[in-house]
């Protein structure tokens, strides 16, 4: 019983991690600047990230999931912050990319 209950729980871990890795969602943690009206982040990957300040669905210190408003780890700034976690997504149309920032945790 504990054999078969192990690889149900070790197939549903290779299932979500395919299934991660197939979503396109890269998760970042970089430096940022942070000012009234916008945001922004470096990852020494080549890219500058624009992070929304009202519009992203942000996750806060105590793990509450919110759907909009600043997140409360970008100051109004302007001002850096040392380190941000964020997802992006990586699209491309017609051969033009960008990775749009899809949620923010602090």
């Amino acid at each position: 019983m504990v054999i078969l209950a192990s690889g149900c729980l070790l197939a549903g871990l290779i299932g979500f991690l395919v299934g991660v890795n197939r979503s396109g969602v890269t998760i970042r943690s970089c430096s940022a600047y942070a000012a009234p009206a916008q945001a922004s982040a470096t990852c020494g990957d080549g890219w500058a990230y624009a992070i929304p300040v009202e519009s992203v669905k942000w996750r806060d210190a105590s793990g509450a999931w919110h759907d909009a408003g600043r997140p409360d780890c970008l100051p109004l700034g302007p001002q850096a912050v040392n380190r941000i976690t964020f997802a992006t997504v990586d699209v491309n149309v017609n051969g033009v990319g960008w990775r749009p920032v899809v949620w923010v945790s602090c």
